[in-house]
């Protein structure tokens, strides 16, 4: 059984931004997308809700930038189904459903 205080840390499952480091963004999104993963599997990696990637990842690149280089994009998360597929292995499902 668990306890409430137990499970009141349980529930507090999500870290804030402040609380990530730009090195430890910059190291897991790189992992991820070497992984070819989606902004989906960073929110996770990071402990952190999916809507705030995108201002870290906005903010990342907007210092990258004035050094002429910036974060690679990671595989669009489908919205409607909430895969990683992108419009590659789309189109290769698509050629072998139709065989």
């Amino acid at each position: 059984m668990i306890k409430k205080s137990e499970n009141s840390d349980q529930v507090k499952q999500f870290r804030s931004n402040s609380s990530i480091s730009a090195q430890e963004f910059i190291e897991n999104y790189m992992e991820v997308y070497q992984a070819g993963g989606t902004n989906k599997d960073l929110a996770t990696k990071l402990r952190i809700k999916l809507q705030q990637v995108y201002p870290l990842r906005e903010r990342t690149n907007k210092v990258l930038k004035s050094e002429d280089a910036q974060l690679p994009p990671l595989i669009p998360v489908d919205r409607k189904y909430g895969s990683g597929i992108n419009a590659k292995e789309l189109a290769e499902m698509v050629r072998e459903m139709s065989k």
